[in-house]
């Protein structure tokens, strides 16, 4: 919390994103806190990778991504790293998840204990019915089975 205090809120050059102990960034810590308190009404989430083009709604895979659903207004979209954890689509511009440069390896989702909070938080603060996950996606594989019961779990593909 003293370092999340003397750290700016925003910077002019993205953050890097490296390994495990980057999760307890105090920038990073600071965003977690914005997505405990994210609330929604909508039942249904979709929860994709984080894409590479940010802001995230400005990008191609998310325009293709809208486009697969009847009413695309009535689903969440999210994205996630796993630094940063879920990345609701209405704060995807805050700093830093849209500000930061990640290397380009697969990442052990046990070494990411931060992320495991968000998650259950996200969930347990919001009532959705539907989640939609990527088919092939072994990070969030594993953090499927904390998705609470009652809550139908379908495959997306990207």
């Amino acid at each position: 919390k003293f370092l999340q205090d003397g750290t700016p809120k925003f910077k002019e050059k993205a953050i890097f994103l490296f390994g495990p102990e980057d999760q307890y960034r105090p920038e990073i810590r600071r965003y977690h806190e914005y997505v405990r308190k994210f609330r929604t009404k909508k039942k249904v989430v979709v929860i994709t990778k984080d894409p590479t083009i940010k802001p995230v709604f400005s990008s191609y895979e998310y325009k293709k991504l809208r486009r697969k659903f009847k009413d695309p207004d009535l689903i969440q979209f999210c994205n996630y790293n796993p630094f940063l954890g879920i990345i609701p689509i209405e704060i995807s511009d805050i700093f830093p998840a849209s500000h930061y440069v990640m290397t380009r390896k697969e990442f052990e989702p046990e070494k990411f204990p931060t992320f495991l909070q968000v998650w259950t938080d996200f969930f347990s603060k919001n009532k959705f019915d539907l989640v939609y996950l990527p088919k092939n996606d072994l990070f969030l594989q594993y953090f499927k089975k904390f998705i609470p019961k009652g809550i139908t779990k379908k495959q997306i593909t990207e």
